[in-house]
């Protein structure tokens, strides 16, 4: 980390208010990565990329997971909460479908093998590069098109010479 002075001052941040704890807390209560950075002074990406480093701990990482997934079941009980007979019912459940379906979508993109979309179990792949050098190999060029006509003396021609007017 010799060339990465602010990555270094952040895990200094990190290290001074209790380790990485209480940032996954923050992360498993809803609140965005964005506003965890601006506290701990540094962008949005800087402290994503320190999260998702492969030099983190194993144990970190999985921690980090740990979070995210918490911050996911807790878009659920945001949707559960809302009473629809209270005031601005279906607005309110409008409101927070919309709140939990994103949340959905950013738990997707910090794990996708947890909330991804299944794939599906067809997959075909045409490789037709064998078949198009076959093709341009069976096409005879001009040049062996002609040697191969019959060769020989012209035995009977007429000559037809046009009428100029």
């Amino acid at each position: 980390m010799a060339g990465t002075p602010k990555k270094r001052e952040v895990l200094a941040r990190v290290k001074e208010r209790g380790g990485f704890g209480p940032i996954f807390d923050r992360v498993a209560d809803g609140e965005s990565l964005q506003a965890i950075a601006t506290d701990y002074g540094c962008s949005r990406q800087t402290l994503f990329g320190i999260l998702n480093s492969k030099k983190l701990e194993p144990s970190l990482r999985g921690a980090y997971k740990r979070a995210a997934h918490a911050h996911v079941e807790k878009a659920t009980e945001l949707v559960d909460s809302v009473n629809p007979d209270g005031p601005n019912g279906h607005t309110a459940i409008a409101k927070a479908k919309l709140q939990a379906d994103h949340r959905k979508w950013l738990a997707e993109k910090l794990d996708r093998e947890f909330f991804g979309e299944p794939k599906s179990g067809v997959s075909v792949t045409v490789n037709v590069d064998e078949l198009w050098l076959n093709a341009v190999k069976s096409v005879q060029k001009p040049a062996k098109i002609h040697a191969e006509l019959p060769s020989g003396e012209i035995v009977d021609a007429e000559i037809i010479e046009e009428k100029q007017t």
